[in-house]
């Protein structure tokens, strides 16, 4: 049996944690510790099978079993070693409380991280494992936004994938064991911080829900939905938040900042209607009257960038729709601009893309108030059509840093719906990286944001890139 123990997002003065068992059929007693004393947790999730019904395995079958716990704090100021032990096997954690207020300019900071697009297979020398104990030391965040894509379900492209419930479950289960329970490689990058997950398309399989026209599994009906079936249930397992269901959003307010997060993967629907729940779309809603109302930031965070335009009807269809291509985009960034209407900052977070970017959105009669980070990915995907290039290009000289990644596009955006913006791209990131935001308060309503972009590359030190933002609302 193996364990693996994370830290999950909980309200200031509380420690929440994801505890997932390994190859085990029958998990034994759990026990808890905060700085060695043993604790009686609330369970916020009990110890359950990932593969939870008897079509996706059997009961004697070794398998992961993943539960939450929440923990009172018992000093909100430092950081504390959590422990947990079960059949002889323990884990062991360096926590933290998420702060109650940012802090003031001169203080250390709030820093978040942002992560997205992880593909195992591509992170042989374990460069975000590196990454993770390096910032475990120098720079650990206070939370960690992790922005989808954390698996590829549907990757190697040319496997093989039987429609049965139990079989896709057991592969499903064993990529994600990948991730969350070795040691040295991402799920170091998982434990960092109290963590929140937002899904994308990868997390069930490319341009969920459409048919995906390499994968036979979902060309029909019955197919899709085993496969929807199975991964859900081992988003449910892994990355779900303790106190929501797959599709809803998790709020967060740090004053003056407030976080957003928003599913706007789970429950797309196939017909372009909606990109998101209506109860999601009416959350949004309210976290804007709220963000106007405190006079805070904000910080939205979605799986997909809401700067980007519309899909043509192949490309929507076959590789990737856009939220610009649902009937609900119009509300989603109607959202976003009646907060920056009323004078107020908005910061987007997003990944999906596999370059990284900082882009501000200026109107024509009115300072900057609204942004967006995308940090993607941190380990690309396979691809084999610019792998074979690569090999070819190798013979006629040296490569540059990242031969395999696309340049981010410099053109400015054709945005209507979200309003009259003049764009500027304030930093382009090619390659695999991650990104931090240090966050200060620098008034009663003003926030000061740095944005480090941190390069992964597997054999060079490549320097990491600060931009600093300022998120003032209107005078």
């Amino acid at each position: 049996m193996t364990i693996s123990l994370h830290q999950r997002l909980a309200p200031h003065g509380r420690l929440q944690v994801w505890v997932g068992l390994g190859d085990t059929n029958s998990p034994p007693n759990l026990e808890l510790e905060i700085d060695g004393a043993r604790v009686t947790p609330e369970v916020v999730r009990p110890i359950t099978s990932a593969r939870d019904v008897p079509a996706m395995a059997r009961p004697d079958w070794p398998r992961a079993f993943t539960g939450i716990f929440e923990l009172a704090d018992p000093d909100p100021s430092r950081p504390h070693l959590v422990k947990a032990s079960a059949g002889g096997r323990s884990a062991s954690l360096v926590t933290k409380s998420i702060p109650s207020l940012v802090p003031r300019a001169g203080e250390r900071p709030l820093r978040i991280l942002l992560a997205s697009c992880f593909h195992v297979d591509e992170d042989k020398q374990g460069i975000a494992g590196a990454l993770a104990r390096n910032l475990a030391k120098t720079s650990r965040p206070d939370l960690s936004l992790f922005l989808g894509d954390q698996v590829y379900l549907d990757l190697p492209t040319l496997q093989s994938y039987d429609p049965d419930l139990g079989w896709l479950a057991r592969e499903f289960e064993r990529r994600y064991a990948g991730n969350w329970f070795m040691p040295g490689g991402y799920s170091e990058m998982i434990r960092l911080g109290p963590a929140v997950f937002t899904p994308d398309d990868h997390e069930y399989w490319n341009n969920f829900p459409l048919p995906s026209p390499i994968h036979r599994t979902t060309w029909d009906q019955a197919g899709r939905d085993a496969w929807r079936r199975a991964a859900t249930a081992m988003w449910s397992a892994f990355q779900q938040h303790g106190r929501s269901q797959p599709g809803e959003p998790i709020r967060l307010d740090i004053p003056p900042l407030s976080i957003f997060i928003a599913d706007t993967r789970s429950e797309r629907s196939p017909d372009f209607a909606r990109s998101m729940t209506p109860q999601t779309d009416a959350a949004m809603g309210q976290w804007a009257s709220d963000v106007i109302a405190n006079r805070w930031c904000g910080l939205l965070v979605t799986g997909q960038s809401i700067f980007v335009e519309k899909s043509g009807w192949l490309s929507g269809r076959s590789a990737d729709s856009q939220l610009a291509d649902y009937r609900d985009y119009k509300s989603l960034v109607g959202h976003v601009r009646r907060i920056v209407d009323a004078g107020r900052p908005v910061l987007c977070a997003t990944g999906d893309m596999h370059w990284g970017r900082l882009l501000s959105a200026r109107s024509r009669l009115e300072a900057e108030r609204l942004w967006e980070v995308m940090s993607s990915p941190s380990s690309l995907v396979t691809n084999m059509a610019k792998d074979y290039a690569r090999q070819f290009r190798s013979f006629f000289g040296p490569e540059p840093d990242w031969p395999r990644h696309s340049d981010p596009p410099e053109k400015q955006l054709p945005v209507p719906d979200i309003g009259v913006y003049d764009f500027s791209v304030l930093h382009r990131q090619k390659g695999n990286h991650v990104v931090t935001l240090d966050i200060a308060r620098t008034g009663p309503e003003s926030l000061a944001v740095t944005a480090r972009f941190r390069p992964l590359h597997p054999t060079r030190d490549l320097p990491d890139t600060e931009v600093e933002l300022h998120l003032r609302p209107r005078a």
